[in-house]
């Protein structure tokens, strides 16, 4: 699905998002592109299933990395299951993040988490992390990769 460029907005050394308590932190985001998918590219009124945000850095209008965000209330399934419909709908590089943030994570869903973090690397060729509260990364420019993703 194509992006119009109201919707991108280029990012500077740190890019982040947040909502309501919970937040993600990319270090080293020169070039990014930051593109607010719920709210933005799909208004509040659509009942799409998606994630809140996108974050791209490409090359010769190619993608070299991309990185999708859903900052959750509690529900984790629901938003492994927005972030895999993100990934169905906007993914076009090989080098693909997905970041599930939400307020808690409850010890009885971790067998689900490890499950689905298998199925997003075999499926999809991504990295899948869930971690509450916030998340911070920093790209690496020479590896075209995140590192220190951590809390």
């Amino acid at each position: 699905m194509e992006i119009e460029n109201k919707h991108k907005e280029l990012c500077g050394k740190i890019a982040t998002c947040e909502e309501k308590g919970k937040k993600f932190t990319l270090n080293n985001a020169a070039d990014f592109i930051k593109v607010q998918i719920d709210g933005g590219v799909f208004p509040n009124s659509d009942k799409t299933t998606r994630c809140d945000y996108l974050f791209y850095k490409e090359k010769e209008l190619k993608r070299q990395i991309e990185i999708f965000v859903e900052l959750k209330g509690v529900d984790v399934t629901k938003a492994i299951k927005q972030l895999e419909s993100s990934l169905q709908m906007f993914a076009t590089s090989k080098t693909k993040y997905a970041f599930a943030i939400p307020t808690n994570v409850s010890p009885a869903i971790t067998a689900t988490i490890q499950k689905k973090e298998r199925e997003f690397r075999e499926k999809w060729n991504t990295v899948l992390k869930v971690k509450a509260k916030s998340l911070q990364c920093n790209y690496n420019s020479q590896t075209n990769s995140l590192e220190a993703i951590r809390n």
